[in-house]
């Protein structure tokens, strides 16, 4: 069974992996849009957490994703919600530790 901490995981990687240049987008468009809204084997999926975090991480890559915001309901809940930086941080570390 796929862990909560998988999709948590490849999120970081890919903010490691790809610098803030719009070339990038699309791998963070990917992966959001596979990035489930609702999943019966997860009790939450953080996406406005990690779009918070995205947010701040990567600003040149989430201002040019708001431009596929009205092509997926994903993508315009992850930039058109945020949360508090640091609160978005600590929810995903509790997840990651549970």
């Amino acid at each position: 069974m796929k862990k909560l901490v998988d999709p948590i995981e490849h999120f970081e990687i890919l903010l490691q992996k790809y610098p803030d240049e719009i070339k990038n987008t699309y791998e963070f468009y990917s992966f959001f849009k596979k990035l489930p809204l609702a999943n019966q084997r997860f009790d939450y999926v953080p996406i406005i957490e990690l779009g918070t975090i995205f947010k701040y991480k990567k600003p040149k890559i989430f201002f040019e994703l708001r431009k596929f915001s009205k092509k997926s309901s994903v993508i315009d809940l992850i930039t058109s919600s945020e949360s508090d930086l640091q609160r978005a941080i600590d929810v995903i570390n509790q997840l990651k530790n549970q």
